[in-house]
Formats: structure tokens, sequence, C-alpha cells
């Protein structure tokens, strides 16, 4: 047995798009990336999307359209990958970790609150592994301190709050097409909203910094005319190839997503009642999309020496999990326990205690629309096991009860 962690879901409308990107030989940014945009700002409800190469460049082209610049502070969850800290870096801002909600994994709206400071000038959502952080409470903390909300949406494509998509409750949001995500076009990223003079500008910014017009094109029926750079900007665009593959990927989300929502359901009451594991939850009024289906071991706290036991335990889940044929891997980075943000800030990684342990104790099981029934109660079949042997050797369960 051989399950892997994830999979793309691919067939012959992949091959049947590509085919007339090839066809029509253009294969940089051009038509296909133009239909791919439409679609996306249609199915998310949005004004307009600009596709670029990876979420990791749509963060770092957020953070320019705000203005972020040398100390400016960016309010940003302490779990997350870093690409979204490194946004704020990479403008000369400075990242301000803010501590989770261990229930959901996204950033606490109440930490969020006293970390605003008079350099506060952005406010990043991150909604992880599939579920809408609390958008509507962060939309309303940014609005009531004039600051913008952008939202990391790398996970949540087709996730909802209340019926509104993910991705649209703040100036902007962000989207990857990682091969982990719901769809994918290999490497890739989308940012959508709603107002035109950031459309422009990032159109302009993908692009080395190219003039744009006030409709926002660049094309001239000039032949000598090449254009001109009224800024400095970037080469992060997406091509018709990979936008081929969006196409295509975007026909498929519902019943991707529907998928992944049938294993996370057969994951949950397949683990339940595992004194070991504390599973993810779906709030009222949240729709998540099961990215990824992460379990903690233990529950996040502040208990020091029990979050150790939870760590090494989890390790020991993992190592036997992988034996078994069953691959697995940590939620995400506590970003603040970084080397890089450790030594540049002087940063404790208990400063955000729930977010640090809920990387050290979190565990990402195969979870992908290529998964067969009998693969998925394999997986469960082998982690009972596993959690089994754990409590039968002894397992004091009151450490399993981490403080919070």
């Amino acid at each position: 047995m051989n399950i892997a962690l994830s999979k793309p879901l691919f067939d012959e409308d992949e091959l049947a798009e590509i085919q007339k990107v090839l066809n029509s030989g253009w294969v940089m940014q051009g038509p296909k990336v133009e239909e791919f945009e439409r679609a996306f700002a249609e199915l998310v409800g949005s004004e307009w999307a600009v596709a670029v190469s990876s979420c990791s460049t749509a963060l770092h082209l957020a953070m320019k359209a705000i203005g972020i610049g040398l100390g400016d502070e960016v309010i940003v969850p302490a779990l997350t990958w870093i690409a979204t800290a490194a946004a704020v870096e990479e403008c000369g801002g400075r990242p301000v970790f803010c501590d989770i909600d261990p229930a959901t994994f996204n950033i606490d709206p109440v930490r969020a609150a006293e970390l605003i400071t008079p350099r506060t000038k952005a406010i990043v959502a991150v909604n992880l592994f599939g579920l809408a952080a609390d958008l509507r409470r962060l939309r309303d903390l940014a609005m009531s301190n004039d600051i913008p909300l952008i939202e990391d949406a790398a996970c949540s494509l087709g996730a909802t709050v209340n019926g509104t998509a993910s991705g649209t409750f703040g100036r902007m949001g962000c989207f990857s097409f990682h091969p982990r995500k719901s769809i994918t076009t290999g490497e890739g990223g989308m940012i959508v909203g709603n107002l035109r003079e950031d459309e422009i500008l990032l159109r302009s910014l993908r692009s080395h910094g190219v003039k744009m017009t006030a409709r926002g094109t660049t094309a001239s029926p000039q032949p000598f005319d090449l254009g001109d750079f009224d800024k400095l900007g970037y080469n992060y665009r997406l091509t018709d190839l990979q936008a081929a593959v969006g196409v295509a990927q975007l026909r498929k989300l519902d019943r991707i997503i529907e998928r992944r929502r049938e294993i996370a359901e057969a994951y949950n009451q397949g683990l339940a009642n595992l004194d070991l594991l504390t599973l993810p939850r779906e709030p009222i009024g949240f729709r998540h999309t099961y990215q990824s289906y992460v379990v903690l071991v233990g529950t996040c706290g502040i208990d020091r020496s029990a979050a150790m036991w939870a760590h090494e335990t989890r390790n020991s889940i993992m190592l036997k999990l992988k034996k078994a044929g069953v691959a697995s891997r940590p939620g995400t980075h506590a970003v603040h326990a970084l080397d890089y943000f450790r030594r540049k800030y002087g940063i404790s990684e208990w400063s955000a205690p729930f977010a640090y342990c809920a990387m050290n104790q979190s565990i990402a099981l195969p979870l992908h629309p290529l998964l067969t029934n009998s693969e998925i109660a394999y997986v469960i079949s082998i982690v009972r096991e596993i959690c089994g042997s754990i409590v039968g050797e002894g397992t004091d369960r009151a450490v399993l009860a981490v403080e919070r």
C-alpha cells in the first residue's frame, strides 16, 4: 500500500484546452489567461481577477498595491506558510504575528485587535486548510481602524461564509493553484478585488511595471511601440499553457470539493472518539473545502510538558503511518518560530503558543479526489490501530487534555 497525501485530478479536458493553446501558437500570457481570469472572477463574485505566477507573488503584489513600505506593520497569523509573512518583508514592512483560534487554526480576531498600533497598515487573514477565517469580524476590525483586510485564500477556493465566497471579504483576495490545492495549474495564483485602480496597478506590476492606459491595456496598434514603463515591477505572469489547465480545472471544482467533503466526513466518522486526536471542525455558517484534513494530537495549549509529549507522539504516529504506506505531513509552519524571524525580531516560539503547538502536534492525512473508498478505510484502520497501540502502552490520558 502506498497512499499519497495529495493528487490532482486531470482528464481529457485539460489535454483539450492545452491543445487549443498549442494550436494557436500563443503560449505566454494571452487570451487563455484572460478567459481564466473572467471565469474565476465570475465564480467568486468579484469585479476582476488578475492571474499571476503563484500565490506568493499574488501576496507580494497585494502588499505593493496597498503601499506597504519601510517600517509598516502588517498583522499576520502565526500559523501559515512562510509566503504570507515574506510578502510583508519583501516590501520593507514588519509582520506582526497573531496567535490563532485553536478550534479553527485561523487567526483570532480578539488577539488581532490587541495588536493594532498607529503603525499597523493592514491585516492579513489566512483561510487555512480550506476553512475561511472569521472574515466578518476581521473585516469589521479592519474597517473600524481604517486599514485594508487582505485575504490569503491560497487554500480556500470554494469556501464560503454564509454563502459569500472566501477571498471577497477584504480589499483583495489571493489564491493558489499549487498541486495540493483544490484546483491546480502546476504553479500559479490569482488576485481578486473590486477597486479598478487596484486592478490596473496589479496588471502593471505583474509585467515589469509597464505603463497602463486608463482602460487597463498596454497594447498599441503601432509595430514600433514597445510600451513605456513608469514604475519598476516584476515578471509575475501566468502563461496561457497554465491558464488552459486552470480553465479545465475550474469546470471540475464543484465535484472536486464535494468529493473532498465526502472523504472528510468519512474521516470524521471513522476517527471519532479517539482519545489521542482532535478532529477538524466546521463552524455553523461556514463551508469547509478540506484542502487538507488536519488532526491534532491532543489539543493546543500552554502546558509545555504536555505539548512536548504530544509533539513526540505526533512524530511517532507519522513514522508509523509512513511504515504502513500512508503519507502524512505537519499542517503548516508556525512562522514566528522559523529561524529567519526568530533571529531578526528576537521572537520566542511560545509568544504564539497555540500556533506553535499546532505546528508541532498536527498531522495532515491523505485527502484528494482520486482517493478510493478502500484507501480511505485503510487510512482510518491504520490510524485507529496506531492510536490504540499508543493508548494501550499506558498513555496517561490526562496529559492529552493540554491546558487551554
